[in-house]
């Protein structure tokens, strides 16, 4: 299930950055930026076991819908990723 960043908000105010996969999943929300990127790392891992999920990519996202960081394959730098705004 997929959610629009005010959909999001609404269910958790408090909530500072998001981390979703690529294809919309909510997969966790922190208060700080560290945790987020560690829920991302994480969940990169685990797709990557995963057939049907390891061409996903996890993003975090701050409450403003901007991505902030990219967990996918070796590239950790946004800089050199196509980056999406949350809608």
């Amino acid at each position: 299930m997929s959610f629009t960043l005010e959909q999001i908000l609404k269910m958790y105010p408090d909530t500072r950055y998001y981390v979703r996969l690529s294809n919309g999943e909510l997969l966790a929300g922190t208060h700080y930026l560290k945790e987020a990127k560690k829920y991302a790392e994480r969940y990169k891992k685990k797709n990557a076991q995963d057939l049907l999920n390891k061409h996903l990519g996890v993003y975090v996202y701050n409450q403003k819908g901007k991505n902030v960081y990219v967990a996918k394959g070796e590239q950790n730098n946004i800089e050199n990723e196509k980056i999406e705004e949350f809608e």
